[in-house]
């Protein structure tokens, strides 16, 4: 029999090589991911370094879809409140904005009026669409409610605009845009701008300065092209000098002086007109109209 010592000693021996029988090959590890005891049944456990890829990757997804929110709409331009510009070989709109000054919200003193013009032939605009050309007026003031006219003013079959910039005793003046064939866009001229109330006088092939004075009282010049220049053609002005008296001048422009080709007086009641003194000033009148005529004088 076995002593303790011996059963003791087996023992140990079976101990220390696993004591219980069990299997004495080496134990092989798969790669099937960990189960979290605690989770759902089933439910599969990230590795470490994988959760951090897809976080990476929802982060960028997030910092996209903030991105395309940032970028702004592209949307066409309402051609409804646009003006239409007639140019040869052009189809030009003009998108008017009025930046109002601050002391004058409401008003028109001191304002900012921007010209966007677009081409057409390029497609509908958009809010992210270059101008063909962009002028930009500073510190206007209000003659009229639109700040917008247009006209040939050169005589050249293509439109042109115009902002009047001020107005006092029935006067007005302005800044005027005339389409340059040459420069390929609108150029502001100087030499319109320096005139007074001007009128286009198609009839004529020439522009009309118009100074009112009083009720009685005008003088209106005609003016001719010389390529950008506007040269004097005929003057008619109409005064009362002195009081009952009302005359009539026409004078045209020769040599670089004023010839004169008409006067004419009428004398008229010192008090209150009677309706002799208005009969007197309307055959004044139609006498003058004469001078307007392009097939008179030399016109």
């Amino acid at each position: 029999m076995m002593t303790k010592v011996g059963m003791m000693v087996l023992c140990g021996a079976l101990l220390l090589s696993g004591c219980g029988g069990g299997n004495d090959q080496p134990v092989e590890q798969d790669n099937k991911p960990t189960v979290n005891a605690d989770a759902n049944p089933g439910v599969y456990n990230e590795s470490e370094s994988e959760a951090e890829g897809n976080a990476v990757n929802l982060e960028e997804n997030q910092t996209s879809e903030e991105t395309i929110e940032d970028e702004p709409e592209i949307v066409e331009l309402d051609l409804t409140k646009m003006a239409k510009i007639d140019v040869p070989g052009h189809n030009f709109m003009v998108d008017i904005n009025v930046e109002h000054a601050e002391d004058d919200p409401e008003g028109f003193e001191g304002a900012t009026v921007t010209y966007h013009i677009y081409d057409m032939a390029e497609g509908t605009p958009t809010n992210e669409t270059e101008p063909f050309q962009e002028i930009v007026v500073e510190d206007y003031y209000m003659a009229d409610e639109a700040p917008f006219h247009m006209d040939d003013y050169n005589f050249d079959g293509a439109n042109d605009f115009s902002l009047w910039l001020w107005s006092g005793s029935h006067n007005v003046q302005g800044k005027f845009f005339l389409w340059d064939e040459t420069e390929d866009r609108f150029v502001e001229s100087l030499a319109m701008g320096q005139l007074t109330s001007p009128l286009v006088k198609k009839d004529l092939q020439m522009i009309l300065e118009h100074v009112h004075v009083s009720g009685a009282e005008y003088a209106d010049v005609l003016y001719r092209w010389e390529g950008d220049e506007l040269v004097y053609v005929r003057r008619i002005i109409q005064d009362m000098p002195v009081v009952g008296t009302l005359q009539a001048e026409v004078s045209d422009y020769y040599n670089g002086k004023w010839e004169l080709m008409y006067e004419r007086k009428i004398l008229l009641s010192e008090g209150d007109w009677t309706e002799e003194d208005y009969a007197k000033i309307d055959d004044l009148v139609k006498e003058l109209e004469g001078y307007y005529d392009p097939s008179y004088m030399g016109l």
